[in-house]
C-alpha cells in the first residue's frame, strides 16, 4: 500500500514532532504547511484561504461524492464548473 501524501503532516499534527530526517528546509516548509491543516475528529481538514473549512476526502469517496453532486436531480451535470462549485461549496477538498 502506498503512503499518502498527507503522512508527515499527519504525523506531525497529531504528534508534533518533526521526522528526523527531514532537513531544516524541509521541516520549515512541513511546519508552514500545517497551519492550514488540522485534525477534528477522524478527519483530515484544510482551511482554505477563504477561511472555509473542508474536509478530506479519501480515494474510495471520490466517485461516490462526484456521482452525488453530477447525477441528482439538482445537479450539475450539464457544466463541469458547476459540479466542481457544487463539491468545494458542500465543504470537500481532495488532491
Amino acid at each position: 500500500m502506498l503512503t499518502p501524501w498527507y503522512a508527515d503532516l499527519a504525523n506531525y499534527l497529531s504528534i508534533g514532532k518533526v521526522p528526523p530526517s527531514f532537513s531544516p528546509k524541509e521541516k520549515r516548509r512541513l511546519i508552514k504547511k500545517s497551519t492550514r491543516y488540522s485534525w477534528v475528529n477522524v478527519n483530515f481538514v484544510y482551511t482554505g484561504y477563504d477561511m472555509m473549512i473542508r474536509r478530506y476526502i479519501r480515494e474510495h469517496e471520490i466517485i461516490d461524492i462526484l456521482t452525488s453532486c453530477h447525477d441528482q436531480p439538482c445537479g450539475g451535470h450539464f457544466v463541469t464548473k458547476r459540479t466542481t462549485h457544487k463539491i468545494i461549496s458542500l465543504g470537500y477538498y481532495w488532491t
